[in-house]
C-alpha cells in the first residue's frame, strides 16, 4: 500500500506545462481532479471506471514527466509513452481501468477541455503566450465531430477565448489612448 500511496502523491505533485512559463502552476492533482469534474459534466452517469481513469491518467508522469502531446505526435512514440506509463502503474499496484469506446472518447474530450480552461484562464492573467497551446487543444477537440453535450462545453470554451481577446482588444485601445495623451 504504501508504494501505491506513494505513487498518487507523487504523481499528483508533477507541475504541467513546465516548458512554458505560466501566471499560475497547475499540477497533474489539479488537472487530474478536474477532468474528473469535465467527465461527470459531459456525461452525468459517466461509469466508475471513467472517474478513476480521469483521476489516474496522468499519475505517472512523476517518473516519465509531463510530455507535451505534440512531441509525442511528431516523434511517434505516443504508444511507447503509453506502455511505460502503464508499466509503471502496475509496478505501483494500480491498473489503469479499461474504457469503453464511449469512456475514452469522453476522457479525452475531457482531457482536452480542461487543458484548453487553463490556457483560457492563462490567457485571462495576461499570459499570452498560452494562446498558440489553446489553439491546439481546440484543434484536437474539432478534430472530433462534437455532439450535444460536448458541443455545448467546447462552444463555452471558445467564447471564453474570444471574451479574453476582446479584453485584449480593449487594453490595448486603451493603452494607444493613453500614448496618445502623453
Amino acid at each position: 500500500m504504501k508504494t501505491t500511496l506513494d505513487f498518487l502523491l507523487d504523481g499528483a505533485q508533477v507541475r504541467r506545462f513546465h516548458t512554458r512559463a505560466t501566471v499560475a502552476t497547475e499540477t497533474v492533482g489539479h488537472h487530474s481532479h478536474g477532468v474528473a469534474t469535465i467527465a461527470l459534466l459531459l456525461d452525468p452517469d459517466a461509469s466508475r471506471d471513467l472517474i478513476i481513469a480521469a483521476l489516474y491518467h496522468d499519475l505517472s508522469e512523476h517518473v516519465t514527466g509531463d510530455i507535451p502531446s505534440p512531441m509525442k505526435r511528431e516523434y511517434g512514440i505516443s504508444a511507447q509513452i503509453s506502455d511505460i506509463e502503464e508499466k509503471l502503474m502496475l509496478q505501483a499496484g494500480i491498473t489503469f481501468p479499461t474504457l469503453s469506446e464511449k469512456d475514452q472518447r469522453t476522457l479525452k474530450l475531457a482531457d482536452i477541455a480542461h487543458g484548453a480552461i487553463f490556457c483560457c484562464q492563462e490567457l485571462e492573467l495576461g499570459n499570452l503566450k498560452m494562446r498558440n497551446i489553446l489553439d491546439t487543444y481546440l484543434s484536437y477537440a474539432y478534430d472530433k465531430v462534437l455532439v450535444g453535450r460536448e458541443q455545448q462545453l467546447f462552444s463555452l470554451i471558445e467564447e471564453m477565448s474570444n471574451d479574453v481577446d476582446q479584453q485584449e482588444l480593449l487594453n490595448l485601445l486603451e493603452d494607444m489612448i493613453n500614448d496618445r495623451e502623453q
